[in-house]
C-alpha cells in the first residue's frame, strides 16, 4: 500500500500543467482520476525491463518498490518528470499521445501512444533538453514517424491486449527515442 505522502506527492505531481495539457483527458477520466493513474505507470515502466514478466504483476511490483523500498517522491523524479512533460509539450502539446494520420493528429488521448513515447522518451531522456529547438524539432518528428511503424498500428484501439501491448510498446519507444 503507499504511504500517504507519496500519494500526496504523485497526485501533486500528476497536477503539472503540461502534463495535463499532453494528456488533454476528458472531464469523466479526470474525475476518475486518470491523470494520477498514468503517472503511476509512468513511473513504474520507465525503470526497469519488464524481464517476460505478467505486466500486471510487473506494476503492482513496480509501485511498492517504487514508493515504498526506494521512495520515489523526491525533487529529482519531480524535476525529470516535469522535464519530459516540458519537452513533449513544446514538440506536440495536447496532440502528443493522439494519433498521427500522416497530416495531423486526430483524435483523443490514446494509452497505445503514452506507453511508448512517455516511457521510450522518458528512459532516453538525459540526451534531450526540452528547451533546445532542435531537440524539440526532433521530438516532434520521432512522434509523428512512430505512426508508420506497423508494430504501433498493430496495438492502436480496441482489442489491443495490455499484457502483450505494453512490453511491445515500451521497448519500441525506449529504441525510438534513442539519440
Amino acid at each position: 500500500m503507499l504511504n500517504l505522502a507519496a500519494f500526496e506527492w504523485l497526485e501533486a505531481v500528476s497536477h503539472f500543467d503540461k502534463f495535463e495539457e499532453c494528456l488533454s483527458l476528458t472531464d469523466r477520466a479526470l474525475d476518475e482520476r486518470y491523470d494520477v493513474e498514468l503517472a503511476l505507470k509512468y513511473f513504474a515502466l520507465s525503470r526497469s525491463e519488464l524481464g517476460g514478466r505478467d505486466v500486471s504483476d510487473y506494476l503492482t511490483d513496480s509501485i511498492e518498490k517504487l514508493f515504498v523500498e526506494q521512495n520515489i517522491a523526491t525533487s529529482d523524479e519531480k524535476i525529470r518528470f516535469e522535464k519530459l512533460f516540458t519537452l513533449l509539450f513544446n514538440a506536440t502539446g495536447e496532440s502528443t499521445f493522439r494519433k498521427y494520420n500522416g497530416q495531423r493528429f486526430q483524435g483523443r488521448f490514446l494509452d497505445s501512444a503514452f506507453e511508448p513515447i512517455a516511457v521510450g522518451l522518458g528512459f532516453n531522456l538525459d540526451s534531450y533538453d526540452e528547451n533546445d529547438e532542435n531537440d524539440i524539432a526532433l521530438v516532434r518528428q520521432k512522434i509523428k514517424e512512430m505512426w508508420s511503424m506497423p508494430l504501433l498500428l498493430a496495438n492502436v484501439g480496441s482489442g489491443s491486449n495490455a499484457k502483450i501491448r505494453i512490453p511491445r510498446l515500451v521497448e519500441l519507444g525506449r529504441k525510438h527515442f534513442k539519440k
